[in-house]
């Protein structure tokens, strides 16, 4: 047990743990009947990154049940719980994915270098937060050009999106874009990492930074009740940014929809959040030249079933804090790794016993020591 607990330890020190989103916009665990059976032609590609830095990158590529070309929606990824012990799982459904796929797009979702099935490391630049997102948009813009060269998708007409940590490197891409992308879309951009003292003035100033160097329009949302970003952070950077890109000539929009369920940093992991943030992209969409009516409409989730008002009895189930109906929910070893991001305000949840199996008893029983020892 002490062993585990020092390895946590020297992982918070040692690495840069990106705990910078806690959604798992992953639904396929949640056999959630809610989401749409409409066949996603799934490819798994791999594709070269920033030449200047060979790396091959995992790429999940959907197209809808059509004939193409079709525009292009690329759809970054956030960050849980990654560290170089721990590369995550590919990033596959995500709410956004289902909405760009209904809007008639074929839909990119790139892992990041050090991510899943990507080579290479995660990059790390202690405070220069503007500096990763620059380096993961290099990886991008490598992808998109390659993935533009594919004859199912419209070269000239593409949108870059992206939630949490993969927001925060979408506005990265704002610097250098690729051709034939038009915009910009951010949900929840944030990055927090384990090296940086000062994270939230060093995420105003990048964002400034990043602000300065793009002139593409971008569409921005942030909730009330983000546990990764409190409203005062998000103003903050979003604030840093539309002043510097107004400078450059570009123009950001914030969103901001106010709470959302438990944590408003979730806001893609659940159908029930398309209301709030797809009318304002459909309006961005169609301001740039982009497709932004539903010509797919079996991509979209289904309405919610009317309440019963009889309670069945269901079995006890493992979930976080960051859970949302139909999303899956964190395993203990992934809330583990997080644990530097846990405080006596949000305390790690209890996991009934009936739910747990030896090795979850035992990692999480590890997580709560290594909790009570910090």
């Amino acid at each position: 047990m002490g062993a585990q607990c020092a390895l946590a330890a020297s992982l918070r020190i040692a690495a840069v743990l990106l705990c910078t989103s806690t959604a798992r916009a992953d639904m396929r665990d949640a056999d959630d009947s809610r989401l749409p059976s409409a066949p996603l032609h799934e490819e798994v590609l791999s594709m070269g990154g920033d030449p200047a830095r060979p790396v091959a990158l995992q790429v999940t590529l959907f197209t809808p049940a059509g004939p193409g070309s079709f525009p292009l929606a690329v759809m970054n990824h956030g960050a849980t719980s990654i560290s170089a012990a721990n590369r995550g799982e590919r990033y596959r459904f995500t709410i956004s994915a289902y909405y760009f796929l209904s809007r008639g797009y074929a839909v990119a979702l790139p892992m990041m270098r050090g991510f899943a099935g990507s080579g290479g490391a995660l990059v790390r630049a202690g405070c220069d937060l503007a500096a990763v997102a620059q380096s993961n948009a290099r990886d991008m813009r490598a992808v998109i050009e390659a993935l533009a060269l594919r004859p199912e998708v419209d070269r000239t007409r593409i949108v870059v999106a992206g939630q949490s940590f993969g927001a925060w490197n979408t506005l990265g891409l704002g610097a250098s874009p690729p051709a034939g992308v038009r915009g910009l879309v951010s949900f929840n951009a944030a990055i927090r990492v384990s090296n940086c003292p000062a994270q939230d003035s060093s995420m105003a100033a990048a964002a400034g930074q990043l602000g300065a160097r793009a002139s593409l329009p971008s569409l921005w949302f942030y909730g009330d009740n983000d546990s990764v970003m409190p409203v005062a952070t998000w103003r903050a950077v979003f604030g840093q940014y539309s002043r510097a890109n107004g400078w450059a000539g570009g123009q950001a929009e914030l969103v901001a929809f106010g709470a959302f369920g438990s944590d408003s940093h979730d806001v893609l992991s659940s159908p029930d959040s398309l209301p709030l943030w797809a009318p304002r992209v459909d309006a961005f969409l169609a301001r740039i030249g982009m497709p932004s009516t539903p010509v797919y409409p079996d991509y979209l989730p289904h309405a919610a079933p009317p309440a019963t008002h009889m309670a069945q009895p269901q079995p006890p189930r493992v979930t976080s804090t960051r859970h949302f109906p139909g999303a899956a929910p964190m395993r203990p070893a992934m809330l583990a790794w997080c644990r530097p991001w846990a405080s006596p305000t949000r305390p790690l949840p209890a996991i009934p016993a009936a739910t747990r199996s030896r090795s979850r008893r035992s990692t999480w029983t590890a997580s709560a020591k290594c909790s009570a020892s910090n």
